[in-house]
């Protein structure tokens, strides 16, 4: 791709912001986008309803949004289209061990389009069942924020998500 095709496409890429101050009484001011990749579509919708009750730092006004993938090319997908329309995930959960392309390689694929500026950044946290040190250690090399093991449940994404800053989430 030349520089004035990257150029062009980077001009038609419409990017509003994604806190909206409200000052009304009728909130939410703050919208909060996940998704979530994982074939087994259990465990991708358990994580979308813990995350949709979730609270950030006790604050009432935020809204979460949460999409689930089955699999790396509709993850990717996903989350260049909706960004392309204004909608900036700020958080991926994604499976390691999926048929087509896995999770590590779906990471690779992000890091190059976030490189490029072609998406926005997004934290990563990458669900495994592997318990492999130097597996681990790849994922942290490729770019991955956080490594939880399976089974994942609200206790395990409170842990992750207590420590983050609603502006951490705005990337």
């Amino acid at each position: 791709m030349t520089v004035s095709e990257t150029s062009k496409i980077k001009s038609q890429l419409v990017i509003p912001e994604l806190i909206k101050v409200n000052t009304s009484k009728n909130r939410p001011s703050l919208s909060i986008y996940f998704i979530v990749c994982d074939d087994d579509k259990f465990n991708g919708d358990s994580i979308k309803n813990c995350l949709t009750k979730m609270k950030f730092n006790n604050l009432d006004n935020v809204k979460i949004y949460t999409k689930v993938c089955t699999n790396g090319i509709d993850c990717l997908y996903e989350i260049y289209s909706d960004y392309k329309v204004g909608k900036k995930y700020s958080f991926l959960f994604i499976d390691e061990n999926m048929p087509g392309i896995n999770g590590s390689e779906v990471i690779k694929i992000l890091k190059t389009m976030i490189r490029n500026k072609f998406l926005n950044n997004i934290k990563i946290c990458s669900i495994t069942g592997f318990e492999n040190e130097d597996f681990e250690q790849n994922l942290k090399n490729i770019g991955c924020d956080i490594i939880i093991k399976k089974p994942v449940g609200n206790t395990k994404l409170e842990a992750i998500l207590k420590d983050i800053q609603i502006s951490d989430l705005y990337l």
